[in-house]
């Protein structure tokens, strides 16, 4: 199991593919289920992308779970990730591959530098996420009653880094830019 920048592809590739759980809390805030044009607006958004990774079996080999973090506030980060179905058969020999690159990686080079808060939303009923974000630091801040388009609660979780303090003079923006402009042209 490897992990590399996220291609354009490799977002194609795990969205049309995303499995039925991260599916249902994907499409439960949209207006449709179209796996293709979720993938479109995602890669479209890239450019407000701190950073984006792919895990796959080999270097080359098709994504099957994304990891992602964009800025959606001056200091202030989404995150995303889902897997495809196949994710379970590439991580069963490593099953804590994810906490591993959370800490080695992700953590370090992506969100402390860049940001103050970094927040998502998963299901109420994804009990399973939401021990996987307590575990890298992430406290449920609150439930959003009926937020989906059937009615599914969704839980809001948010990770504040103890490094950084929110800023007013944009300085944490400005740094967040700087470091898509960096990534973007490297």
């Amino acid at each position: 199991m490897i992990a590399r920048l996220a291609t354009d592809d490799d977002v194609r590739e795990v969205v049309v593919n995303v499995c039925a759980l991260d599916a249902a809390m994907l499409f439960a805030r949209r207006f449709d289920d179209d796996r293709a044009a979720l993938a479109e607006e995602m890669i479209a958004l890239r450019r407000f992308e701190i950073a984006a990774y792919a895990f796959a079996a080999a270097a080359g080999a098709p994504a099957q779970s994304l990891l992602g973090a964009t800025l959606i506030a001056p200091g202030v980060a989404t995150l995303h990730w889902f897997s495809t179905g196949r994710w379970a058969e590439f991580s069963y020999d490593r099953p804590l591959l994810w906490l591993d690159f959370w800490r080695s990686t992700f953590l370090p080079e992506v969100l402390i530098p860049t940001v103050h808060r970094a927040e998502c939303r998963i299901l109420a009923a994804n009990r399973a996420q939401a021990r996987r974000l307590a575990r890298v630091g992430f406290v449920a801040e609150g439930l959003e009653r009926a937020a989906g388009r059937a009615g599914e609660d969704f839980v809001r979780f948010a990770w504040l880094n103890p490094q950084r303090r929110p800023t007013v003079d944009g300085a944490t923006a400005a740094l967040g830019w700087a470091r898509m402009r960096e990534k973007r042209h490297a």
